[in-house]
């Protein structure tokens, strides 16, 4: 009895009791983000990026830049909110499930509804995955998920 007992003890013992994870502030996460940009994508080109962190939900605001075929765009602000992912085989933050939340001119005009349609049904799929930040070593390797809980993004080994 005894032995099973401390058998069961070690065991208990020896599993981890929690899950590790370490907060990381809107400037923090800015910091790191504002190194994987400007970037272009399928003809889409991504400036200024500014994460913000929301209770539960993150919010990505950047300057956007379409250019199709010899046409280019004027740049536009938006602002859309996502889900943030850690893709544990490439050591990298993701951004998907992007949402638009608001997109203003240059001028800082609203642009029309069948623009924001357009935008989110045809835009918004050539980008995502977005990536926010690629990691290297050995802290990139410990990472199994990302969180925002309480207006921080949580890192969780």
């Amino acid at each position: 009895m005894y032995k099973i007992l401390s058998v069961l003890l070690f065991w208990v013992l020896s599993a981890p009791a929690f899950a590790l994870g370490i907060p990381l502030s809107s400037n923090m996460v800015n910091d790191q983000v504002q190194k994987a940009f400007p970037k272009e994508i399928k003809k889409v080109h991504l400036t200024q990026p500014k994460v913000q962190l929301e209770k539960s939900r993150a919010l990505l605001c950047m300057k956007v830049q379409v250019k199709v075929s010899l046409v280019q765009s004027a740049p536009f602000d938006t602002c859309s909110s996502f889900s943030v992912h850690w893709n544990v085989a490439l050591k990298r933050a993701e951004a998907k499930e992007i949402t638009l939340q608001e997109v203003r001119t240059e001028s800082g005009g609203a642009l029309p509804g069948w623009v924001l349609k357009l935008l989110s049904t045809q835009v918004l799929p050539m980008v995502e995955p977005l990536v926010l930040y690629e990691g290297s070593g050995l802290i990139p390797s410990a990472i199994e998920s990302l969180a925002v809980k309480d207006g921080q993004l949580w890192i969780e080994f």
